[in-house]
């Protein structure tokens, strides 16, 4: 009977405080910054970023530890006011904070309605322990708890004067000691923005000798769903680095395409980024994906379901490019691109439809089929009915494609190939026999537009359906302008010739007055020779035929060099 009645006091001057709390400023260490009720329709309401739009997981609470010394908030309860009473014994918290949570010094504290936070930035970000905040879209009051159970923070929606059933958040502005606005009024471009103390999402700082993933998310004027990025940047002067975007196929798997390069990526300096379109956030593999929404029904393209550019997937790419230049601080101007299976379906028909992209050269690795450029035959396996304008096939054929197929592909068999009685009737049965007749229908159509043609075809002999040995053989495509051409100042100190080799010697020319070491790399980044020289003459009688990586050191000086052995 005691302890019934000393619960009561305790909530009845909770209450108390409740109502203080309402009407005085609060100056307290923990405050709310940003609650979302009313997560959006569709995949723009994913706000806790795992693939799928809940009414009751996406919403959050966005707190913040206002001071310079850390807060433990072990034991706080959190409630809504239905979950609030004043009799001990009936009030249901939505959230019971777990033991030894400590925000530290002016940091943050997201909490999720429910379901797996995802790429979320802040100090601690969790899900409530009963999967539902149960916050209502005509507004609440939000009732924050010690571990005593005394009231130490309350939200009353109605004092804010804001519609909360807007489809977005509302967030102070500024943050922290601001009033709340609706978040566009914060900033219009995002609708919420958990694990931020800005309105907009935290810069991405990336950092050399690192391999990691970031959550990219598309802004205004796209509409596309965010997606997880994987990328490795080796040591060294990652601002100069040339980069490579690496696409996945049917499987979705980024992480493992990046490791495919990583090696490669090391031995050469240049950084590698390989988006991960998931299922969840992009459902349909065809559709989303492969064809890249450019209709909503590809296999069925219409003038009426064809969908502006903005909500093409391929429209990410140059966005995903500029973000990691600045995450990176890189001073490159345009990008490389390799795809295998499915990635090369996305990456072929990027080329055909955004032309006039920053991507410099695109490596198509085994597709499964193509659209190809004919008219005779309709989207998505040629181009009539694909609202493709003259002037992008005029611009395609001029850039850098490389038609990249293992000889040993050609089994019709092959698991998740696509067969029906057009693509088998147009392209061939088999990986093979569908890049060849892509090739050679492509060169046929620009020469009888006239048009200049710049695309490759390069067969790999003994080599199947292996993502790895084809990205092996495809670093020959991109070293060539990875590696940028000799400074004047270093061709004043060393020139190599006959640079292609066609004999079994390679001469050096150069003012250096001392003992040069000379390493020779392979293209897989492996050592093939190693010397040091004291006379400007170098036996290359044991390399094959291929390209080189040629490393000089001499003291203080130090270049590479392209060395091509005929």
């Amino acid at each position: 009977m005691s302890i019934f009645k000393f619960e009561t006091m305790n909530k009845v001057f909770s209450l108390f405080l409740f109502f203080s709390l309402i009407s005085c400023p609060l100056s307290a260490q923990l405050i709310i910054n940003e609650v979302l009720f009313d997560p959006p329709s569709g995949i723009a309401g994913d706000a806790n970023g795992d693939g799928t739009r809940s009414a009751s997981e996406d919403e959050f609470i966005e707190f913040i530890n206002n001071s310079s010394v850390a807060l433990d908030i072990s034991g706080y309860k959190i409630y809504d006011t239905t979950n609030y009473n004043l009799l001990p014994g009936t009030d249901t918290p939505g959230h019971t904070v777990p033991a030894n949570t400590i925000i530290p010094a002016n940091g943050m504290y997201v909490l999720f309605g429910g379901g797996i936070p995802t790429g979320i930035p802040g100090d601690i970000v969790e899900a409530s322990t009963t999967g539902n905040l149960n916050l209502s879209n005509a507004g609440d009051t939000i009732t924050i708890t010690d571990s005593s159970g005394m009231v130490i923070l309350t939200f009353n929606s109605s004092d804010t004067g804001l519609d909360f059933g807007a489809n977005q958040s509302v967030t102070r502005s500024p943050d922290i000691t601001g009033n709340f606005v609706l978040h566009t009024t914060a900033n219009a471009t995002l609708l919420f923005s958990p694990g931020s103390t800005t309105g907009v999402a935290p810069p991405l700082i990336l950092s050399p000798n690192t391999t990691g993933s970031f959550i990219f998310d598309p802004q205004a004027p796209l509409n596309r769903p965010p997606f997880e990025v994987f990328y490795h940047i080796p040591d060294g002067d990652m601002t100069t680095m040339p980069i490579l975007m690496v696409f996945h196929g049917a499987d979705r798997n980024g992480e493992a395409h990046r490791d495919f390069w990583i090696d490669m990526a090391n031995a050469n300096d240049f950084i590698v980024i390989a988006p991960e379109y998931s299922t969840a956030n992009y459902p349909g593999l065809g559709d989303n994906y492969l064809m890249s929404n450019v209709f909503d029904d590809g296999d069925n393209p219409s003038p009426e379901t064809f969908n502006n550019e903005s909500e093409w997937t391929f429209s990410t790419l140059d966005p995903l490019f500029d973000y990691v230049k600045v995450a990176a601080s890189n001073t490159q101007e345009t990008y490389s691109a390799w795809g295998h299976s499915g990635g090369a379906q996305f990456l072929h028909r990027f080329v055909t439809y955004l032309p006039n992209s920053n991507l410099d050269i695109a490596v198509c690795s085994n597709a499964g089929w193509y659209t190809v450029p004919e008219t005779a035959v309709s989207f998505p396996y040629g181009v009539d009915n694909g609202q493709l304008s003259t002037g992008n096939l005029t611009t395609a054929f001029l850039r850098k494609l490389i038609v990249h197929i293992g000889q040993n592909d050609n089994d019709p068999n092959s698991a998740g190939l696509r067969h029906n009685a057009v693509v088998d009737a147009q392209q061939g049965v088999h990986r093979l026999e569908r890049a060849r007749y892509y090739f050679n229908t492509s060169q046929a159509t620009a020469l009888n537009m006239g048009l200049t043609y710049n695309w490759e075809k390069h067969e790999l002999p003994n080599v199947g359906h292996n993502p790895q040995l084809m990205a092996n053989d495809a670093l020959q495509f991109f070293l060539q302008n990875f590696l940028s051409l000799d400074s004047v100042e270093e061709n004043k100190l060393i020139k190599i010739y006959p640079n292609p080799i066609t004999t079994d010697y390679l001469n050096f020319s150069t003012n250096l007055n001392r003992p040069i070491l000379v390493t020779i790399f392979n293209i897989l980044g492996e050592e093939v020779l190693k010397t040091i020289m004291e006379k400007h003459i170098l036996n290359v009688s044991g390399l094959k035929s291929g390209l080189y990586l040629l490393k000089i050191e001499s003291g203080t000086f130090s270049t590479t060099k392209k060395l091509i052995k005929k």
